[in-house]
């Protein structure tokens, strides 16, 4: 009896931990490797971000003459969480033309919507035995 509380209590507290880390990211896809329904994976993606600015102003890209409609752009990366779409869509998971953060990753892949942290200082250094 003690025993199954003890196995009952770690798998209570590794699920808990488990919770707790969502918001790490899983390892990086790697395209050699094979993917299944319900496997997870970190990308990178990179994004264009373009607003509009005051032309002629310091750091607003003017084109000769232009007084209306300017715009600057910024690109910065992104990393996230994703997982193989169950259904005979996961087919594609392991396929390089589906990779997350690709052009077709949609169809393989659901992408979580907040960036997913690389480094986690609050992890333990073991579970509980």
């Amino acid at each position: 009896m003690i025993r199954i509380i003890s196995i009952a209590l770690t798998a209570a507290l590794y699920g808990n931990y488990a919770d707790a880390q969502a918001p790490g990211c899983h390892p990086a896809f790697n395209g050699g490797a094979t993917y299944k329904a319900g496997d997870t994976v970190s990308a990178t993606s990179t994004v264009v971000t373009t607003t509009s600015c005051t032309c002629n102003a310091g750091g607003c890209p003017t084109a000769a003459g232009q007084t209306s409609g300017c715009t600057s752009t910024a690109t910065t990366t992104e990393k996230h969480n994703y997982q193989c779409v169950t259904g005979p869509n996961s087919a594609f998971c392991s396929m390089s033309g589906f990779k997350p953060a690709g052009q077709y990753s949609s169809m393989a892949w659901t992408k979580e919507s907040a960036e997913c942290s690389v480094s986690d200082s609050s992890a333990p250094d073991s579970l509980p035995s």
